[in-house]
């Protein structure tokens, strides 16, 4: 099977159709662009599988990506972390048969089980270490079991894909100086973003106002480092690939989606909003919840009031000032917090 050309998103960023008819992108500077793409990604994805592997106790590892994935074994493997009970049929012997055989197991998973759409992609290709589609394969991987995992159901890879970002906006883009979140590119070279969800997070963990006197790689691997230590976040990112002038796309993806899923339990210990539950819209619907269960607490109280009951109306406005307190100290965007004030009025 001839392998496939990279499309237009495949490219860390594409060039636009009168680019192409000017001829001010020359055919080196493009082949420049999907060469560090594919740097990028083989180095962040290698990351990705080994992390998950680790997470599942796994007894293998990946050190060449386009290499180590022929045999099918590793896939196999990776298959049954990320959906657990799964145990795919492998065989056991070392001849292309085999691997193949293997290789085949995967993909009838993903495509029968998972429902995952692998166009163009079949074993031969990952057989050969096709790099564009074996890459290819992975993305679909982080895309199904990360991505969509964290978003709505039901939701568009487009709409999944802005979650993230709202998330990352709604968190860093008020109160911290010199950060603007746009994109899940360019708005992450100087790595100020990415301490800046950490600091969001938890504020003793990074010195925010320090940063400015390092450089854009010091942050980034300062960044990193963080993460990992405090909040068990992998070092997916090298600061080489992120400060550069055309970042890929999907390799920080990748790397935002490990941050996401291990900040957003987290109480903020700052402002800014958060995505989950609907934004604003959620928050003000869990303030209402919390204000009719008040409501009704009180209701009930002053019918036993009316029977003598002192002792209740005592631990109604007990309540009602514990409510009161925990709104006035709960960042509007906390939704979790706000989830936790609601439980503990009903205990």
């Amino acid at each position: 099977m001839a392998e496939k050309a990279p499309s237009d998103e495949e490219l860390t960023e594409a060039p636009s159709p009168s680019e192409l008819r000017s001829g001010r992108r020359t055919s080196a500077a493009k082949q420049q662009l999907v060469e560090a793409a594919t740097g990028s990604q083989k180095r962040t994805f290698t990351r990705w599988i080994n992390a998950q592997l680790t997470r599942g106790k796994s007894d293998v590892k990946v050190d060449d990506l386009f290499k180590d994935l022929r045999s099918g074994v590793i896939l196999q493997k990776l298959i049954g972390v990320l959906s657990p009970g799964v145990s795919l049929r492998r065989e056991k012997g070392k001849g292309k048969m085999h691997r193949i055989s293997n290789l085949n197991a995967v993909l009838e998973f993903l495509r029968s089980e998972a429902k995952l759409r692998l166009i163009n992609i079949d074993a031969e290709d990952l057989f050969e270490g096709k790099e564009n589609l074996t890459l290819g394969l992975i993305w679909g991987l982080i895309q199904h079991y990360q991505l969509a995992a964290q978003a709505a159901a039901g939701t568009s890879a487009a709409e999944q894909k802005k979650s993230l970002l709202r998330w990352c906006q709604a968190c860093v883009n008020t109160g911290y100086a010199g950060v603007r979140v746009v994109d899940l590119t360019k708005s992450w070279r100087d790595g100020l973003a990415f301490s800046a969800l950490l600091h969001h997070h938890r504020a003793d963990v990074v010195d925010f106002d320090a940063l400015g006197a390092s450089s854009a790689d010091e942050n980034l691997r300062r960044a990193f480092e963080l993460g990992e230590r405090h909040f068990n976040i992998p070092q997916l990112l090298d600061a080489q690939d992120v400060n550069v002038k055309s970042p890929d796309e999907k390799s920080i993806m990748t790397y935002l989606l490990d941050v996401r899923r291990e900040l957003e339990p987290l109480r903020p210990a700052g402002g800014g909003g958060d995505d989950n539950g609907g934004g604003a819209a959620g928050n003000d619907s869990l303030v209402e919840e919390v204000e009719q269960q008040q409501q009704e607490v009180v209701g009930g109280g002053q019918h036993e009031v009316a029977t003598g009951n002192a002792e209740l109306l005592e631990y109604i406005q007990q309540q009602e000032r514990s409510v009161e307190r925990q709104r006035a100290e709960i960042p509007h965007g906390d939704v979790a917090a706000l989830k936790q004030a609601l439980a503990e009025l009903e205990t």
